[in-house]
């Protein structure tokens, strides 16, 4: 993983690393069949696990591709999201990664080809390729959903 930024700050004693500024993002190849390709933000907060697995440990959980950021044990975007899939894109105000699954909030869409949907909360299942997008029972709006055939 590659986390760039203006500003680099990390907290040796919580193990988390934080960047921000215009450009700021974290590239890598995540989930089976590398799944997700690009997450961009101004700000992104990563924690890593506090001790590297081992050459053995490694070959037994696979390699760090073909897991959710085997070494990353969350990703926090903030600002501008956008997360790279091979075959869409989603952007959204705030996004959360744990394990194989990310969570966004705020203005959330997919976009795969000329198709997109649009609502206030969203989720991403690596591991099984699916995306569920919903919206806030307060703002009393549906999930707007734009398909061609």
């Amino acid at each position: 993983m590659i986390i760039r930024g203006e500003t680099m700050r990390h907290d040796t004693k919580k193990n988390i690393t934080i960047a921000d500024g215009g450009s700021g993002f974290a590239t890598a190849d995540w989930g089976a069949n590398k799944t997700l390709k690009k997450l961009q933000a101004k700000i992104i907060s990563a924690k890593t696990r506090e001790k590297a697995l081992s050459n053995n440990e490694t070959k037994m959980a696979g390699s760090a591709t073909d897991t959710f950021g085997q070494d990353i044990e969350w990703l926090e975007a903030r600002d501008h999201v956008q997360v790279t899939f091979p075959n869409r894109i989603m952007t959204a105000d705030y996004c959360k990664s744990q394990g194989k699954k990310i969570k966004c909030t705020g203005n959330v869409t997919i976009i795969s080809g000329k198709n997109h949907v649009k609502g206030d909360k969203g989720s991403f299942d690596l591991e099984n390729d699916q995306y569920e997008i919903s919206t806030n029972k307060s703002t009393k709006q549906q999930v707007e959903a734009t398909l061609y055939s």
